[in-house]
C-alpha cells in the first residue's frame, strides 16, 4: 500500500547540513500539490525522536493515563518547552523550506497536540480537518493550501498500532462522498519519519488493534492570516510552557505569535484545568464532572 503513496526520503547528508537540497524542495512542493499529502522519512534524528518521547511520556503521565473517552483517545495541547522548544521540534530546517514555498514566507505555526489512542481504539470517522473558509469547499477546493498538518509518530504507525488513512488528492474535490469514494492509503510511518497533509484532504486515523498506546505529535502550520478555532476542546491550540519562551531562537519566534493571542483570562483558566487535572485526586475529579454535567455524587 505505501508504494503507492508519495515519499521523500531526506539524506543524511542533508540532515548534516540542516537544509534539504533544492531538488528536493522542488519535488516535495510537486507531489503536495498533487497529492495533498506527503510522507517524509528520516526528517528527525532518532536521538531527537527518543528525547521527545521520554519528556511527553514525563509530563503528560495524567493525559496519558487511563482513557476516559468512548471512542479511547484523547486530544490535548503540547507546551512549547523543553526539547519541544528546540528549533528543530516547530521549525525543522528541513522542512521549513517547503512549508515557506506552500503557506509563504511568513507561516506560523498555529497549533501543537498531540493525540494518543489506547489499545482497543476504533478507527475514526472520515474528516477534513479544516472547515471551510467560505462555507462552501467548492470555493476552498480553487485555493492553494492554508493548513498544512505535520503529523509525527512516537511509535511506529502501522496496521497494528493505527496509522493515519489519507485519500490521497481529495483537497481538490469538493464533495464529501465523492471524495470519500476515492482510492485511500494508509502508510506506515516509522519515529524520525512523519506526515503532512492538506487541511482540506480526506482523512481519518485506523484503529488502534495492538496492546501499547499510540502517541501522536501534531504541529499545524497555517499561513500568517489563519486562525483555526474550532478545536475539540476548550484549549488554547497553542500555549508556550514556562520555561519555553527563554529556549525559544529569535530568528523563528514570530512562527508562534499565535501563543500571545486570546484572551488571557481564557488561558488563565485552561492552565488552571489543567494543573487540576494534575494534582486533584482522580475520585475528586470524576465527581467535579458529574456535578459540572448537573449530576450527583452517590
Amino acid at each position: 500500500m505505501e508504494d503507492s503513496f508519495p515519499i521523500l526520503a531526506f539524506s543524511d547528508a542533508e540532515r548534516a547540513a540542516g537544509a534539504p537540497t533544492p531538488d528536493h524542495v522542488v519535488r516535495a512542493v510537486a507531489l503536495f500539490a498533487e497529492h495533498g499529502a506527503l510522507l517524509l522519512r528520516n526528517l528527525f534524528d532518532r536521538d531527537h525522536v527518543e528525547r521527545l518521547g521520554r519528556h511527553y511520556r514525563s509530563r503528560y503521565r495524567v493525559e496519558l493515563g487511563k482513557p476516559d473517552q468512548a471512542d479511547r483517545r484523547r486530544l490535548f495541547t503540547v507546551d512549547v518547552e523543553g526539547p519541544f522548544a528546540e528549533t528543530r521540534s516547530y521549525a525543522n530546517p528541513l522542512l521549513l523550506p517547503i512549508l515557506q514555498r506552500l503557506l509563504g514566507a511568513d507561516c506560523i505555526l498555529g497549533s501543537c497536540s498531540s493525540v494518543v489512542s489506547w489499545p482497543g481504539a476504533p478507527a475514526q470517522l472520515v474528516r477534513r480537518e479544516a472547515a471551510s473558509l467560505y462555507g462552501d469547499y467548492a470555493m476552498d477546493v480553487q485555493l492553494p493550501p492554508y493548513a498544512i498538518t505535520l503529523s509525527t509518530p512516537l511509535v511506529r504507525a502501522d496496521a497494528r498500532t493505527g496509522s493515519t488513512r489519507v485519500w490521497l488528492g481529495t483537497q481538490r474535490v469538493a464533495d464529501f462522498e465523492r471524495a470519500r469514494a476515492m482510492p485511500s492509503i494508509a502508510p506506515e510511518v516509522e519515529p524520525g519519519s512523519a506526515l503532512i497533509t492538506d487541511a482540506r484532504v480526506l482523512l481519518a486515523d485506523e484503529a488502534n488493534r495492538s496492546d501499547a498506546i499510540r502517541p501522536l505529535l501534531c504541529n499545524a502550520y497555517h499561513r500568517a492570516w489563519f486562525r483555526e478555532r474550532d478545536g475539540a476542546e476548550p484549549r488554547p491550540p497553542l500555549n508556550l510552557g514556562w520555561r519555553g519562551v527563554a529556549a525559544l531562537d529569535p530568528a523563528h519566534r514570530h512562527m508562534l505569535r499565535t501563543a500571545d493571542e486570546g484572551s488571557v483570562g481564557s488561558r488563565a483558566r485552561w492552565i488552571l484545568r489543567r494543573s487540576a487535572a494534575r494534582w486533584i485526586p482522580h475520585p475528586l475529579r470524576a465527581l467535579s464532572a458529574r456535578l459540572r454535567r448537573g449530576g450527583g455524587g452517590s
